[in-house]
């Protein structure tokens, strides 16, 4: 069984390298890219499971680089990454109500619960590596 694909989109690199080397420890295949033109682009030319956004990307917010994703055709799962509270962000609970949201600062076990670790590409006896 193939480790599951994830896509971590934030302009934070160091928070977007730390959560990827978490992933990467506990078996998922990661990329990171910093911007979220170069996300949409990622993500229209490789199939993942999950994609991590940040929603305060410095070129396009992350609410629309979702959207530009999911319309490009992705059926991955999206998880919203934000500093900021909820009431901040853009209604998303209809038209797209697949997002979901993740709040900073998050720990590595909240990360890894979120996208149902164990369930990709890992055998449900292990523990998370941290």
């Amino acid at each position: 069984m193939r480790a599951g694909r994830i896509l971590v989109i934030d302009d934070n690199e160091d928070l977007a390298v730390g959560l990827s080397e978490v992933l990467e420890l506990n078996g998922y295949e990661v990329d990171v890219i910093l911007t979220g033109r170069d996300g949409v682009r990622a993500a229209g030319n490789k199939a993942y499971d999950v994609i991590f956004i940040d929603v305060g990307l410095t070129d396009i917010n992350g609410v629309d680089c979702a959207q530009r994703i999911r319309k490009g055709g992705s059926g991955a799962r999206i998880l919203l990454m934000t500093g900021y509270s909820a009431k901040n962000i853009p209604a998303i609970t209809t038209e797209w109500n697949e997002l979901e949201l993740l709040s900073k600062p998050f720990d590595p076990v909240t990360v890894l619960e979120r996208i149902g670790w164990p369930s990709i590409g890992n055998s449900s006896n292990k523990k998370p590596v941290l």
